[in-house]
């Protein structure tokens, strides 16, 4: 029986936030006959503290370990202090869970948006003879340097570089959303690290279709009888977000496309104030409607005629992208205007959308112009599309069972050493 600890500062699933992929694929693991565990911080996505982050608990069969970590809010330094607080706590809490249950874990996977807890993480599996796997979901400090513009010598930057190196010399493995993971592994040096993409997934699984909250029903239904197209962008607003390129191009439709389209905008984060400002100012077809749980998101997707993902246009971004929201908005059958440098996943090409050059606000007003004329007849076979698309390649099952062949792999090697 394996044993798969995760470690993931800012996991979610029901109940408890945003960012379900690992309670998806635990709970789909212990269906396979293992034992998992989920570490994570009792602050959630954008560091509010969440009641239901307490102590441990399980979701669905899930067990959570939720390791204090005080509140923050933005890219402060109370930030940096919660994610000291959380590496310095997980290690604790493995250690004495491994000696409270008399039980050490086969793998530890230590998955984080930012390299800093890998250290931790390495340090706690090799003491208790596991193997360490680390989940690469951003590049990092290519990711502080390009979109955030810190030097070379900037502390921050100095601490990424190690304990990125750090973390690739202790792996057993490398799991990672990126497609392109394995190239960013060699330019680091590890061309015989073995890599495993382990893509942002969708429960494919039938379930009754969620109803929208009665305030978000009224602005869809109101949009409906006004005969506008709803485009859909769930997620944060932060700087890698690229939002200003979406408001830019909504001010250069023409009055006729203007009037046809309401843009929802459903998340938060440190530009939101920001580009709602911008939108008031400029009197946009835009609606914020704040940060909803997933079960909701879904309903949205359903509601809408399209969802929005857009992105800077930087070089890192050539390893791949991995939007967690553009699994659940496919999965749902919502086509998707997709403003992205080096893209790896075409969306016209695939017919579930429609793709344009990342920093280009002409260029993507033209595109909404063409999904604002697409007949009713053709957003349905788009539709159809998408959802083939994410049962094909992006389904929850398929990916689980993937991901732990590679962790079985990994604990037959060990044990036969």
């Amino acid at each position: 029986m394996n044993r798969v600890w995760i470690v993931n500062h800012y996991a979610g699933g029901p109940g408890i936030g945003t960012g379900w992929r690992h309670w998806e694929l635990a709970r789909r693991w212990i269906g396979a006959g293992g034992q998992v565990r989920v570490f994570t911080a009792s602050t959630s996505i954008g560091g509010n503290l969440n009641p239901e982050r307490r102590g441990t608990r399980e979701l669905d069969g899930v067990p959570f370990h939720f390791i204090p970590a005080p509140p923050y809010g933005g890219n402060s330094l109370g930030r940096l202090r919660n994610i000291l607080a959380f590496n310095h706590g997980v290690g604790r809490a493995l250690l004495r869970t491994a000696d409270t249950l008399r039980e050490r874990p086969d793998v530890v996977l230590a998955s984080s948006p930012q390299p800093l807890v890998w250290p931790t993480a390495a340090r706690v599996a090799r003491r208790l003879q596991a193997a360490f796997v680390p989940e690469i979901r951003d590049l990092w400090p290519e990711s502080l340097q390009q979109l955030a513009g810190l030097p070379d010598w900037h502390p921050l930057v100095i601490w990424c570089r190690r304990a990125d190196r750090m973390a690739l010399r202790a792996a057993s493995s490398v799991f990672s959303p990126l497609p392109g993971v394995e190239s960013a592994v060699r330019s680091r040096g590890h061309a015989s690290l073995r890599c495993v993409t382990v893509v942002n997934g969708v429960s494919m699984e039938p379930a009754p279709p969620p109803e929208l909250d009665p305030d978000l029903r009224a602005w869809v239904e109101q949009a409906r009888s006004a005969g506008r197209r709803i485009l859909l962008y769930a997620g944060a607003f932060g700087v890698p977000n690229a939002m200003d390129q979406l408001l830019d191009a909504v001010e250069l439709l023409s009055p006729r496309h203007r009037q046809g389209l309401l843009v929802l905008l459903a998340g938060d984060g440190s530009e939101r104030e920001r580009l709602e400002r911008r939108s008031e100012s400029r009197s946009l077809p835009m609606r914020f409607v704040g940060p909803r749980p997933q079960p909701q998101i879904r309903a949205l997707c359903r509601a809408c005629d399209a969802g929005f993902l857009g992105w800077l246009d930087r070089p890192l971004y050539r390893f791949g992208i991995a939007p967690q929201k553009r699994g659940l908005m496919l999965g749902e059958g919502l086509p998707l205007v997709h403003a992205v440098p080096h893209d790896l996943v075409n969306e016209s090409a695939l017919g579930t959308g429609w793709s344009t050059p990342a920093g280009q606000p002409a260029a993507l007003a033209r595109t909404l112009g063409e999904f604002l004329e697409t007949s009713a007849a053709t957003l349905l076979i788009k539709r159809d599309r998408c959802r083939s698309y994410a049962h094909e390649h992006l389904d929850w099952d398929r990916v689980a069972d993937a991901a732990w062949a590679e962790l079985s792999r990994l604990v037959q090697q060990r044990m036969h050493r």
